[in-house]
């Protein structure tokens, strides 16, 4: 009888993990099929148009989703995961947002001087006051 417990222990765990490994490759073949990336970048509120800072690259962000809200919750600054389509090879580049997930709190100075200043003479940007 101790032996059937012990067995049964197990079981429970074991199909946990074979559940979570199924949603994993499927979650992945999904992605691929669908060429959907994942990017880490910080957040910022363009006027009104909302942006992802990759490195040194600004991608405008277009909202894919049906939560109208999507962006509501988030600051300049902000380091943000994102799930989006390919992007476009355009200056600023522009992607279409599928889920967005703050990271970390930020603010303005986190992000370049440059690109600000690019983004200003480009009319995308407006310092607030």
């Amino acid at each position: 009888m101790v032996t059937m417990i012990k067995k049964k222990k197990w079981w429970i765990p074991g199909c946990i993990l074979i559940v979570l490994l199924l949603l994993i490759i499927g979650g992945i073949t999904y992605m691929s099929a669908n060429s959907l990336s994942f990017s880490v970048g910080r957040f910022l509120d363009a006027n009104g148009s909302y942006m992802l800072i990759l490195d040194e690259s600004p991608i405008h962000l277009f909202n894919n989703t049906n939560n109208p809200h999507l962006f509501a919750n988030l600051s300049d600054g902000d380091k943000v995961l994102v799930l989006h389509d390919g992007i476009n090879e355009t200056y600023p580049g522009n992607t279409c947002v599928h889920a967005i997930l703050k990271l970390k709190d930020g603010s303005i100075t986190d992000i370049q001087d440059d690109i600000l200043a690019q983004l200003t003479a480009l009319g995308w940007y407006t310092e607030k006051q």
